[in-house]
């Protein structure tokens, strides 16, 4: 991915960015960078900003971990010609899919999202004592809070991903520091997700950035604490934070007609959106997506996802065509396909050749909707949550669920994921979800999803594996282990 070139920031804060790089093997040992930050950065509001955006460029370079760990693993994917040769590192990809998951794989590597930390940490620590009178404490609240969110962001996608990891809340600024940081443990790291969400929410009280749902709101702020408060099975807290999501900036939230569907990715800013990566190609901003899922190098494809079988019978299954072949993907049932959710121009057209700048939406009225509906099932609410179930199927042109108040919690959960899949389908949603659930006393869930879409000859070995909850957690990196012997394996790889 090009970095942003933002010509009106001063130079000390390409400076700045310039440093905010890991330059150590050990991730969490990042460079210090004191002398600048204290004697000569971080005293007015425009060093806020610049600080602010450098944080926002590393979420940028975290899309393709965002996506592979949302789906790499799950049942709404399968190996095309490139997941073998053209991933990460080679196969780092296909060994994902295949659940042959090693140390040394690229995609257990801390490295960028330890960076996204540092960069949320210096803004956190450093922000509120700039003096400059111009800058005012609503202008500090607004630059602090959306610091916390993305803070609390990386470390939502580092707990769901890896279970127990570092948890570092202080920025790097001295040599003399202790860099060798033992993992907390999972608790640990959901409470200061929390924390800093709640307090995030408080220091963006005010905060309404209106169409642009690029950066962090209080919607967003309330959206990952729905996704959080889930992971730990509290439904009252979680329905309570997916109401809060829906009545707070940014304003106009709706969902979009069932003609404009795919205009929520194939646009920028609608009204369905809460939070989104953004990208300009004009910016020279491209992201990943292209790359990871279409079948032609001319177009800039490595074709390393395509959707399963499974995934494409789905659509045809509930008659689909909102949602279905020409808008979350393009091509045939049995033979390759593409994903089109985030290529697409049309049906049939795609984007430009090198030219990917989708926003990756990270938090939209449907997927929250869809949230609220799993709190209040849990809840025994069951109506309510078949109601929201509904409001999204018959946006999308579709029959009503078969489940009724007079199902188990079980069949109407089910329900609830399957249209979860079938709206959010290849938005790094699905694994997690999987997961989530699975937690909830129900480990064969993931085993008896994931299991139709792995070759029969593999059907074994990947039983052994997803039956062990472990497994459902990446290993502590390599190179992770060699740098900082503070660090220990998780039982699961010992």
């Amino acid at each position: 991915m090009k970095k942003r070139i933002i010509t009106t920031i001063r130079s000390a804060a390409l400076l700045l960015a310039a440093w905010w790089t890991v330059s150590s093997c050990n991730v969490l040992d990042q460079e210090p960078y004191s002398e600048l930050t204290k004697d000569n950065f971080f005293k007015t509001g425009a060093d806020a900003s610049a600080a602010l955006n450098a944080t926002y460029d590393a979420l940028q370079g975290l899309v393709e971990d965002m996506f592979v760990f949302g789906e790499g693993r799950s049942d709404l994917v399968r190996d095309s010609w490139g997941m073998g040769c053209c991933g990460r590192n080679g196969q780092d990809n296909l060994k994902l899919w295949q659940q042959v998951v090693t140390p040394d794989n690229g995609y257990t590597s801390w490295t960028p999202w330890y960076n996204l930390i540092n960069r949320a940490n210096t803004v956190i620590k450093n922000v509120p004592g700039i003096t400059d009178v111009t800058f005012l404490q609503r202008n500090k609240d607004e630059t602090v809070g959306q610091a916390l969110y993305l803070r609390a962001l990386a470390y939502a996608y580092l707990v769901r991903t890896f279970g127990a990891v570092p948890l570092v809340t202080e920025p790097s600024e001295t040599s003399s520091q202790d860099y060798n940081v033992t993992k907390s443990t999972e608790a640990e790291i959901l409470a200061q997700i929390e924390a800093d969400l709640l307090e995030a929410r408080t220091k963006l009280a005010t905060y309404n950035p209106g169409d642009a749902r690029n950066r962090a709101n209080r919607a967003a702020v309330n959206s990952l604490l729905t996704e959080m408060y889930l992971w730990q099975n509290k439904y009252t807290e979680a329905y309570e934070a997916s109401v809060a999501a829906t009545t707070t900036p940014p304003a106009a939230l709706a969902l979009l007609g069932t003609a404009d569907w795919t205009r929520i990715f194939w646009g920028k800013s609608n009204n369905e959106i809460i939070f989104a990566v953004n990208f300009n190609f004009g910016q020279q901003e491209t992201n990943p997506l292209q790359r990871l899922t279409h079948w032609s190098p001319g177009d800039g494809g490595s074709y390393i996802y395509q959707p399963s079988n499974k995934a494409k019978q789905a659509w045809i299954d509930e008659a689909d065509v909102t949602r279905g072949n020409g808008a979350s993907y393009q091509g045939s049932l049995t033979g390759d396909a593409r994903i089109w959710k985030w290529i697409g121009t049309s049906p049939t057209a795609n984007i430009p050749a090198f030219q990917s700048d989708r926003d990756w939406i990270i938090h939209r009225l449907a997927d929250v909707l869809l949230l609220r509906a799993e709190a209040l099932n849990r809840l025994d609410r069951k109506q309510e949550a078949i109601d929201l179930v509904n409001q999204v199927r018959t946006r999308a042109g579709i029959a009503s669920t078969p489940v009724t108040a007079a199902s188990t919690t079980e069949q109407i959960e089910d329900a609830i994921l399957k249209e979860r899949q079938l709206e959010l389908a290849f938005e790094g949603k699905r694994w997690f979800d999987l997961v989530r659930a699975g937690r909830r006393s129900r480990p064969s869930l993931v085993v008896d999803q994931v299991l139709p879409v792995v070759p029969t000859s593999r059907q074994a070995d990947v039983r052994n594996v997803l039956t062990n909850p472990g497994s459902w957690f990446l290993p502590v990196n390599r190179n992770e282990l060699i740098s900082n012997p503070a660090l220990e394996q998780a039982d699961y790889y010992k």
